[in-house]
Protein backbone atom coordinates (compact mmCIF):
# COMPACT_ATOMS: atom_id res chain seq x y z
CA UNK A 1 0.00 0.00 0.00
CA UNK A 2 1.53 3.66 -0.77
CA UNK A 3 2.48 5.99 1.65
CA UNK A 4 0.38 8.44 2.96
CA UNK A 5 2.34 9.51 5.79
CA UNK A 6 2.66 13.67 5.89
CA UNK A 7 5.63 15.45 5.79
CA UNK A 8 6.05 17.59 8.77
CA UNK A 9 8.02 19.88 9.98
CA UNK A 10 11.26 18.42 11.51
CA UNK A 11 13.84 20.16 13.85
CA UNK A 12 16.95 21.89 12.16
CA UNK A 13 19.10 19.62 10.59
CA UNK A 14 16.54 17.38 9.08
CA UNK A 15 16.11 15.01 11.64
CA UNK A 16 12.88 13.55 12.46
CA UNK A 17 13.30 12.38 16.22
CA UNK A 18 13.90 9.25 17.25
CA UNK A 19 10.83 8.79 20.13
CA UNK A 20 8.16 10.19 17.21
CA UNK A 21 9.79 7.52 14.64
CA UNK A 22 9.03 5.11 16.51
CA UNK A 23 5.76 6.14 17.51
CA UNK A 24 4.42 5.93 13.55
CA UNK A 25 6.28 2.33 13.74
CA UNK A 26 4.37 1.25 16.63
CA UNK A 27 0.76 2.52 14.91
CA UNK A 28 1.78 1.13 11.52
CA UNK A 29 2.52 -1.99 13.16
CA UNK A 30 -0.87 -2.20 15.14
CA UNK A 31 -1.98 -1.88 11.44
CA UNK A 32 -0.90 -5.03 10.49
CA UNK A 33 -2.90 -6.54 13.13
CA UNK A 34 -6.04 -4.81 13.07
CA UNK A 35 -9.22 -7.24 12.45
CA UNK A 36 -10.71 -7.57 9.01
CA UNK A 37 -14.44 -5.96 9.10
CA UNK A 38 -16.53 -8.87 10.01
CA UNK A 39 -17.25 -11.16 7.05
CA UNK A 40 -21.31 -10.36 7.56
CA UNK A 41 -20.84 -6.72 6.52
CA UNK A 42 -17.91 -7.59 3.59
CA UNK A 43 -20.80 -10.09 2.38
CA UNK A 44 -23.15 -6.96 2.50
CA UNK A 45 -21.23 -4.78 0.98
CA UNK A 46 -20.80 -6.71 -2.10
CA UNK A 47 -24.73 -7.70 -2.06
CA UNK A 48 -25.75 -3.59 -2.07
CA UNK A 49 -23.33 -3.36 -5.48
CA UNK A 50 -24.95 -7.26 -6.90
CA UNK A 51 -27.50 -6.18 -9.59
CA UNK A 52 -28.52 -9.79 -9.04
CA UNK A 53 -29.29 -9.52 -5.51
CA UNK A 54 -32.76 -9.35 -4.17
CA UNK A 55 -34.55 -9.32 -0.56
CA UNK A 56 -34.09 -12.76 -0.01
CA UNK A 57 -30.39 -12.65 0.07
CA UNK A 58 -29.78 -10.03 2.22
CA UNK A 59 -32.36 -11.81 4.58
CA UNK A 60 -30.69 -15.41 4.52
CA UNK A 61 -26.67 -13.54 5.11
CA UNK A 62 -28.36 -11.82 8.39
CA UNK A 63 -29.73 -14.77 9.33
CA UNK A 64 -26.47 -16.05 10.10
CA UNK A 65 -26.21 -13.64 12.63
CA UNK A 66 -28.98 -12.82 14.44
CA UNK A 67 -28.05 -10.88 16.97
CA UNK A 68 -26.85 -8.39 13.74
CA UNK A 69 -30.53 -8.45 12.45
CA UNK A 70 -32.08 -7.75 15.69
CA UNK A 71 -30.00 -4.63 16.27
CA UNK A 72 -30.95 -3.86 11.95
CA UNK A 73 -34.34 -4.03 12.98
CA UNK A 74 -34.27 -2.13 16.20
CA UNK A 75 -32.61 0.68 14.10
CA UNK A 76 -34.89 0.47 10.55
CA UNK A 77 -38.04 0.85 13.38
CA UNK A 78 -36.51 3.56 15.36
CA UNK A 79 -37.80 7.38 14.70
CA UNK A 80 -34.79 8.14 12.66
CA UNK A 81 -36.69 6.23 10.01
CA UNK A 82 -40.10 7.33 10.64
CA UNK A 83 -41.61 4.39 8.89
CA UNK A 84 -45.49 4.04 8.98
CA UNK A 85 -45.66 0.07 10.07
CA UNK A 86 -43.45 -2.42 11.92
CA UNK A 87 -41.04 -3.63 9.68
CA UNK A 88 -40.40 -7.24 11.18
CA UNK A 89 -38.19 -8.78 8.69
CA UNK A 90 -35.09 -8.12 6.79
CA UNK A 91 -36.34 -8.59 3.18
CA UNK A 92 -39.03 -5.87 3.93
CA UNK A 93 -36.67 -3.86 5.29
CA UNK A 94 -34.80 -3.98 2.20
CA UNK A 95 -38.08 -3.10 0.03
CA UNK A 96 -38.83 -0.27 2.14
CA UNK A 97 -35.23 1.07 2.39
CA UNK A 98 -33.44 -0.19 -0.49
CA UNK A 99 -30.28 -1.99 -0.52
CA UNK A 100 -27.94 0.59 -0.31
CA UNK A 101 -29.64 2.24 2.89
CA UNK A 102 -30.07 -1.19 4.77
CA UNK A 103 -25.80 -1.71 3.86
CA UNK A 104 -25.28 1.55 5.87
CA UNK A 105 -27.47 0.50 8.86
CA UNK A 106 -26.01 -2.96 8.69
CA UNK A 107 -22.35 -0.89 9.02
CA UNK A 108 -23.59 1.32 11.82
CA UNK A 109 -25.06 -2.03 13.95
CA UNK A 110 -21.94 -3.95 13.74
CA UNK A 111 -19.27 -0.96 14.10
CA UNK A 112 -21.27 0.29 17.37
CA UNK A 113 -19.17 -1.65 19.52
CA UNK A 114 -15.66 -0.74 17.84
CA UNK A 115 -17.24 3.06 18.07
CA UNK A 116 -18.74 3.24 21.40
CA UNK A 117 -15.90 2.96 23.68
CA UNK A 118 -13.68 5.60 25.50
CA UNK A 119 -11.47 7.72 23.69
CA UNK A 120 -9.97 9.93 26.57
CA UNK A 121 -6.91 11.18 24.92
CA UNK A 122 -9.35 12.93 22.47
CA UNK A 123 -12.22 13.59 24.80
CA UNK A 124 -14.85 10.73 24.62
CA UNK A 125 -15.85 9.79 27.45
CA UNK A 126 -19.25 7.79 28.03
CA UNK A 127 -19.80 6.41 24.44
CA UNK A 128 -18.70 10.11 23.21
CA UNK A 129 -16.99 8.62 20.59
CA UNK A 130 -20.27 6.70 19.08
CA UNK A 131 -22.50 9.65 19.48
CA UNK A 132 -20.12 12.55 17.53
CA UNK A 133 -19.74 9.51 14.88
CA UNK A 134 -23.53 8.78 14.51
CA UNK A 135 -24.23 12.49 14.94
CA UNK A 136 -21.31 13.23 12.06
CA UNK A 137 -23.46 10.37 9.84
CA UNK A 138 -26.83 11.76 10.64
CA UNK A 139 -25.69 15.25 9.46
CA UNK A 140 -24.12 13.95 6.32
CA UNK A 141 -27.24 12.09 5.19
CA UNK A 142 -29.31 15.08 6.11
CA UNK A 143 -27.23 17.67 3.93
CA UNK A 144 -26.87 14.98 1.20
CA UNK A 145 -30.99 14.57 1.35
CA UNK A 146 -30.88 18.44 1.16
CA UNK A 147 -28.35 19.03 -1.63
CA UNK A 148 -30.81 15.81 -3.52
CA UNK A 149 -27.07 13.98 -4.33
CA UNK A 150 -27.61 10.30 -6.04
CA UNK A 151 -28.53 7.43 -3.55
CA UNK A 152 -25.03 6.31 -3.73
CA UNK A 153 -23.38 9.68 -2.56
CA UNK A 154 -25.54 9.86 0.13
CA UNK A 155 -24.57 6.39 1.83
CA UNK A 156 -21.12 6.90 0.91
CA UNK A 157 -21.28 9.99 3.02
CA UNK A 158 -23.41 8.70 5.89
CA UNK A 159 -20.37 5.78 6.34
CA UNK A 160 -17.78 8.73 5.93
CA UNK A 161 -19.66 10.46 8.64
CA UNK A 162 -19.57 7.17 10.78
CA UNK A 163 -16.30 6.64 10.30
CA UNK A 164 -14.38 9.59 9.49
CA UNK A 165 -12.38 9.76 13.17
CA UNK A 166 -11.74 5.37 13.26
CA UNK A 167 -8.01 6.46 12.66
CA UNK A 168 -7.90 7.94 16.33
CA UNK A 169 -8.76 4.26 17.93
CA UNK A 170 -5.08 3.27 16.62
CA UNK A 171 -3.60 6.50 17.48
CA UNK A 172 -4.80 7.02 20.74
CA UNK A 173 -2.62 4.42 23.07
CA UNK A 174 0.52 7.00 21.37
CA UNK A 175 -1.27 9.79 22.91
CA UNK A 176 -1.58 8.31 26.31
CA UNK A 177 2.45 8.49 26.58
CA UNK A 178 2.40 12.34 26.28
CA UNK A 179 -1.11 13.59 27.66
CA UNK A 180 -0.39 16.30 29.22
CA UNK A 181 2.31 17.24 26.46
CA UNK A 182 -0.24 16.72 23.44
CA UNK A 183 -2.77 18.54 25.35
CA UNK A 184 -0.19 21.62 25.69
CA UNK A 185 0.64 21.63 22.35
CA UNK A 186 -3.01 21.44 21.03
CA UNK A 187 -4.09 24.30 23.09
CA UNK A 188 -0.65 26.53 21.39
CA UNK A 189 -1.62 25.07 18.12
CA UNK A 190 -5.39 26.88 18.87
CA UNK A 191 -6.97 23.44 18.73
CA UNK A 192 -5.71 22.01 15.76
CA UNK A 193 -6.04 18.32 16.23
CA UNK A 194 -4.08 17.32 12.90
CA UNK A 195 -1.13 20.27 13.23
CA UNK A 196 -0.58 18.59 16.40
CA UNK A 197 -0.60 15.03 15.79
CA UNK A 198 1.45 15.12 13.07
CA UNK A 199 4.07 17.27 15.75
CA UNK A 200 3.89 14.48 18.30
CA UNK A 201 2.39 11.96 16.50
CA UNK A 202 3.93 11.86 13.23
CA UNK A 203 1.33 11.18 11.83
CA UNK A 204 -2.86 11.86 11.68
CA UNK A 205 -6.07 10.09 12.60
CA UNK A 206 -7.52 11.20 9.25
CA UNK A 207 -4.48 9.48 7.29
CA UNK A 208 -4.59 6.64 9.14
CA UNK A 209 -8.37 6.03 9.10
CA UNK A 210 -7.72 6.18 5.13
CA UNK A 211 -5.30 3.46 5.37
CA UNK A 212 -7.54 1.44 7.65
CA UNK A 213 -10.58 1.90 5.36
CA UNK A 214 -8.60 0.87 2.22
CA UNK A 215 -7.23 -2.37 4.40
CA UNK A 216 -10.91 -3.44 5.12
CA UNK A 217 -11.56 -2.93 1.71
CA UNK A 218 -13.90 -0.17 1.48
CA UNK A 219 -14.72 1.94 -1.94
CA UNK A 220 -12.20 4.16 -2.80
CA UNK A 221 -14.43 7.17 -2.91
CA UNK A 222 -15.21 6.33 0.90
CA UNK A 223 -11.35 5.72 1.65
CA UNK A 224 -10.94 9.26 0.21
CA UNK A 225 -13.40 11.33 2.10
CA UNK A 226 -12.19 9.36 5.41
CA UNK A 227 -8.55 10.41 4.42
CA UNK A 228 -9.10 13.83 3.46
CA UNK A 229 -11.54 15.09 6.18
CA UNK A 230 -9.62 17.54 7.23
CA UNK A 231 -8.11 19.00 4.41
CA UNK A 232 -9.74 21.49 2.48
CA UNK A 233 -12.33 20.15 0.46
CA UNK A 234 -12.46 20.82 -3.22
CA UNK A 235 -15.42 18.55 -3.94
CA UNK A 236 -19.23 19.07 -2.26
CA UNK A 237 -19.14 15.45 -0.71
CA UNK A 238 -15.94 16.56 0.81
CA UNK A 239 -17.28 20.08 1.78
CA UNK A 240 -20.48 18.26 3.16
CA UNK A 241 -18.32 15.72 5.22
CA UNK A 242 -16.37 19.16 6.84
CA UNK A 243 -19.09 20.98 7.33
CA UNK A 244 -21.03 17.96 9.38
CA UNK A 245 -18.05 17.14 11.41
CA UNK A 246 -17.35 20.83 12.17
CA UNK A 247 -21.35 21.15 13.41
CA UNK A 248 -20.66 18.32 15.51
CA UNK A 249 -18.05 19.86 17.29
CA UNK A 250 -19.76 23.43 17.40
CA UNK A 251 -22.81 21.55 19.00
CA UNK A 252 -20.51 19.41 21.51
CA UNK A 253 -21.98 16.32 20.88
CA UNK A 254 -19.80 13.57 22.10
CA UNK A 255 -17.78 15.39 24.21
CA UNK A 256 -20.15 18.28 25.82
CA UNK A 257 -17.97 20.93 25.16
CA UNK A 258 -19.10 23.48 22.38
CA UNK A 259 -16.63 25.46 20.27
CA UNK A 260 -17.55 28.40 17.37
CA UNK A 261 -17.97 27.51 14.21
CA UNK A 262 -14.50 26.31 12.18
CA UNK A 263 -13.00 29.54 9.86
CA UNK A 264 -13.42 27.80 6.82
CA UNK A 265 -17.01 26.56 7.37
CA UNK A 266 -18.10 29.55 5.25
CA UNK A 267 -16.24 28.59 2.37
CA UNK A 268 -17.35 25.02 2.37
CA UNK A 269 -21.18 25.66 3.10
CA UNK A 270 -20.05 27.34 -0.39
CA UNK A 271 -18.36 24.55 -1.98
CA UNK A 272 -21.12 22.31 -0.87
CA UNK A 273 -24.22 24.05 -2.21
CA UNK A 274 -25.62 24.75 1.30
CA UNK A 275 -27.44 27.64 2.58
CA UNK A 276 -26.77 29.44 6.01
CA UNK A 277 -25.43 27.39 9.01
CA UNK A 278 -27.92 28.83 11.34
CA UNK A 279 -30.23 27.91 9.50
CA UNK A 280 -29.10 24.26 9.17
CA UNK A 281 -28.44 24.15 12.88
CA UNK A 282 -32.26 24.91 13.97
CA UNK A 283 -33.13 21.82 11.14
CA UNK A 284 -31.06 19.52 12.27
CA UNK A 285 -32.70 19.91 15.99
CA UNK A 286 -35.24 17.25 15.12
CA UNK A 287 -33.37 14.41 13.80
CA UNK A 288 -30.59 14.67 15.84
CA UNK A 289 -33.10 14.01 18.61
CA UNK A 290 -34.54 11.35 17.01
CA UNK A 291 -31.19 9.47 16.91
CA UNK A 292 -31.25 9.61 20.66
CA UNK A 293 -33.17 6.83 20.43
CA UNK A 294 -30.54 4.44 18.14
CA UNK A 295 -28.48 5.76 21.22
CA UNK A 296 -30.25 4.26 23.65
CA UNK A 297 -31.48 0.97 22.17
CA UNK A 298 -28.47 0.03 20.19
CA UNK A 299 -25.70 0.46 22.49
CA UNK A 300 -27.51 -0.40 25.08
CA UNK A 301 -27.34 -3.80 24.05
Amino acid sequence: MPSTLSTVEDPPGGKVPVVRTRRIQRILSSLETLPSLPTVVMRVMELADDANANAADFEKLLQQDPALAQRVLKLVNSPFFGLRHEVTSISHAVVLLGFRTLRSVVVAAKTSKLLNRQLVQYGFRDGGMWKHSMSCATICHFLAKRLELRSDEQERLFLAGLLHDVGKIVIAPQISEIQAEFDLRLRQNHGNLVKTERELVGISHDEIGGRMAEQWKLPPGLCGLIAGHHTRPRTPLAAVLATANDLCHQLGIGKGVTRKPAPGRAEWLQTAGLGDGATLLADLERPLAELQVVFESVVGE
